[in-house]
């Protein structure tokens, strides 16, 4: 089927640029390292740990059960793992989803009171 081959295609054009952007971040992280390790460097390395420690918090909180209705799915075959695998990378956006929006209402405030 027509429909098929372009959702293989469309997965494989998401896993270049998913492995793209990762190799660009290793790049870019890399880089800040050996231009100024006391500033920029630091930080990357700091920031990476916290990305993977998140990561981690989020794959420790995820289940490995897979849904119900997705088993029964004959167009989708999913794995414990996998499914595990999803649900923290899930967790994890929520996570700093819910940190960056605390920290953008506290950068508001401190405006506000810094303006004043």
């Amino acid at each position: 089927m027509i429909l098929l081959d372009i959702v293989s295609t469309g997965l494989w054009i998401t896993y270049t640029l998913i492995a793209l952007a990762v190799v660009g971040m290793i790049f870019g992280i890399t880089l800040a390292i050996f231009q100024n390790l006391k500033e920029g460097g630091m930080v990357a390395i700091i920031s990476t740990v916290i990305l993977l420690v998140l990561f981690g918090i989020g794959y420790a909180m995820s289940s490995s059960v897979v849904p119900e209705i997705l088993a029964k799915s004959s167009s989708i075959d999913i794995t414990p793992s996998g499914y595990k695998l999803s649900s923290g990378g899930l967790i994890t956006f929520y996570i700093m989803f819910a940190i960056a929006g605390i920290l953008m209402a506290i950068g508001l405030v401190k405006g506000i009171f810094e303006g004043s």
